[in-house]
This record gives structure tokens, C-alpha cells and sequence, in this order.
């Protein structure tokens, strides 16, 4: 598979912080293949972030949802809908990468001086 690089500065908070902690030190051409655990990178999943609401507060009363779909709060988050109930719906609100331990293969192109 064929990547664009990606530009960055680090320590910006542009990536995660494993990815920005993986490139530190790489000289220009290097590769390698790093493991970024959950607390480095989305967190852990956080139950306390799976929200009920009760299907009024949607448009049609919520009669169009299903599980998979995603909504946008009111403050911008999004979340996704992982269970459609009779009069409710439990909404996730965690990132979807959150308590995975993720695997990068990097390869440092070039770096500004």
C-alpha cells in the first residue's frame, strides 16, 4: 500500500503522542515499526463516555436510527450509536481507536533544520 507522507512538527500535538515520541531520534532514510500502547495514543476506553438518551430528543423520534450510525453532539463530539432500544439509544462517545495498541511503520523522508 502507497502513504502520503505526513508533515508534522513535533511536540505540537498535531499526532499522538507514541508517533511523536517514535520519530524522535530518527535520522533522514530511517525506518522502523513501532507499537504505540492506548495510553500513548487514544486511551483507554472509558465506559463513562456510553451516554443514554431517550429517542425525542432526535428528528422522527429517532425512528430512522440504528446501531452504527454516527451523530454530532451539540458541542461538535461525535458519537456513535451502538444499541437502539424501544423509547431510548446508547450512544458512544469514545474514540473508535480508543484502548487499541496501535502499530506504525515509519519512515523518516526528511526534516526541517
Amino acid at each position: 500500500m502507497n502513504y502520503l507522507p505526513l508533515n508534522f512538527t513535533i511536540g505540537s500535538g498535531q499526532v499522538i503522542k507514541g508517533f511523536d515520541e517514535a520519530v524522535i531520534g530518527m535520522q533522514e532514510g530511517e525506518m522502523k515499526t513501532v507499537e504505540v500502547q492506548p495510553e500513548e495514543a487514544y486511551g483507554f476506553y472509558n465506559e463513562s463516555l456510553v451516554y443514554e438518551f431517550n429517542k425525542t430528543i432526535l428528528q422522527n423520534n429517532g425512528s430512522n436510527i440504528e446501531p452504527g450510525q454516527y451523530l454530532l453532539s451539540n458541542s461538535g463530539a461525535r458519537g456513535k450509536i451502538i444499541e437502539v432500544r424501544n423509547e431510548t439509544f446508547l450512544i458512544d462517545y469514545n474514540h473508535f481507536l480508543a484502548g487499541r495498541t496501535l502499530y506504525f511503520e515509519l519512515h523518516l523522508l526528511d526534516y526541517a533544520r
